[in-house]
């Protein structure tokens, strides 16, 4: 990369302000920390300096009480979509119809649909229109006003529960950025080799190319889903108006429910089949993900262990095994919470070869650490946090010799000369 496409380019990851509360207590305090790509940024500070709550912060993990996270210039939040404020409107109008019916008297109500013909007569579309006739007896201005207070409520409330999961660890995945955790969190049931394809999931989702007939056939398993509904009323109206009134609902409903799962079980049928899963391309895109997980386990030196249970490993190697399940969602910005944790000096040897060669692959490292050797050999830039504060960043040698490190590790004493 050149020295002015660097210049121009926004970091890798930006921090603005990132405030993270608990109640009274504040995790993290107005945060600000940029890293650059390509770059070793290690973050380092006491026990309960706010190191993981940021971590956790930066993923989706926890919602930032203010502030915002920025991936290559852009927010990780997910933007709100023509979808979503269709969802929010979709929402509103329902709550304004349902507030609509649960204000008019519910036995009045009863009275003009069910029991306006005796059981062996009873139609739905006399139903429909005693249901009618029962609701235009209270004003059109009334029907407006509580439709109008249900509809902006419910469409708000919609709104309020989209704000709080637009940033999920799902939703900053998808921006390339992927995390390991302090306490190691691996699917202790499956094989080594499976914890690395489990990261390749939503890849091989798409890896096959279902092309046009394919995306033909998913539009009509997603289409047959909401029309569940709409074919179930033409279903139970066309039967209504067909067969004899001794009949009666009962076996009508029964037949309604019937060809309502046999439409919900053809429309996934077509959507399997439309996703591609059991074409050949499907078949070769899975092999060849396991080619890649297999590369990677050997990268971080566990090629030979690729079929055994991943607790089966030791402690050490369950580490490395977590930063290749990381890197299988070929991340551009890869977290690690405290790598070097219970490992030994010949390890973090080749844990700092690997977070090197993660680098050279083009991946900018965020990392935690209190083995102070490792973070000193291989981090190009440290931040350190105390009480949720960023009190200082710099080169290592820098970080190494502020006033203020020293005073957060040895006391104020330790900070005189």
């Amino acid at each position: 990369m050149t020295a002015a496409r660097t210049a121009a380019a926004p970091p890798r990851l930006e921090l603005r302000g990132l405030t993270l509360r608990f109640g009274g207590l504040k995790a993290l305090d107005g945060v600000d920390l940029q890293v650059a790509e390509g770059e070793i940024c290690a973050i380092i500070g006491p026990n309960g300096a706010g190191k993981t709550s940021l971590f956790n912060t930066i993923t989706g993990i926890y919602e930032p009480s203010a502030g915002a996270v920025l991936v290559d210039g852009d927010d990780v939040r997910q933007p709100a979509r023509q979808a979503d404020v269709a969802g929010w409107l979709g929402v509103g109008l329902f709550g304004a119809m349902a507030a609509i019916l649960v204000a008019s008297d519910v036995d009045a109500m009863w009275a003009a649909t069910v029991k306006s013909l005796p059981p062996d007569r009873w139609r739905l579309d006399v139903a429909l229109q005693g249901l009618g006739a029962h609701l235009a007896k209270r004003s059109l201005f009334d029907h407006a006003m509580t439709g109008a207070l249900a509809f902006v409520l419910c469409g708000l409330g919609a709104r309020a529960i989209w704000l709080r999961g637009r940033c999920t660890p799902q939703t900053v995945a998808l921006r390339g950025v992927a995390r390991t955790f302090q306490n190691i969190r691996l699917f202790s049931q499956l094989s080594v080799r499976d914890n690395v394809l489990v990261a390749m999931d939503r890849r091989l989702r798409g890896a096959a190319g279902i092309g046009a007939i394919g995306r033909l056939r998913v539009a009509a398993g997603d289409a047959a889903l909401p029309g569940v509904g709409v074919a179930l009323i033409a279903l139970l109206a066309g039967l209504q108006a067909t067969h004899p009134p001794a009949v009666g609902p009962a076996p009508l409903l029964a037949a309604v429910a019937l060809g309502a799962l046999a439409l919900v079980g053809i429309a996934w049928v077509l959507r399997i089949l439309g996703l591609g899963a059991l074409t050949a391309a499907a078949r070769d895109a899975e092999a060849e993900a396991r080619r890649e997980a297999d590369a990677l386990l050997a990268r971080v030196g566990l090629g030979e262990r690729a079929d055994d249970r991943a607790t089966a490993l030791p402690y050490g190697d369950q580490r490395r095994l977590e930063i290749a399940r990381a890197l299988a969602t070929r991340p551009k910005l890869l977290l690690l919470d405290e790598p070097a944790a219970g490992m030994n000096a010949s390890d973090i040897e080749r844990l700092k070869v690997l977070i090197a060669e993660i680098r050279a692959s083009g991946v900018t490292v965020l990392l935690i650490e209190h083995h102070m050797s490792l973070v000193m050999a291989i981090a190009d830039r440290v931040a350190v946090l105390v009480h949720g504060r960023g009190v200082a960043t710099g080169t290592p040698a820098e970080v190494r010799a502020d006033p203020a490190v020293i005073a957060a590790y040895l006391g104020d004493e330790g900070a005189q000369p």
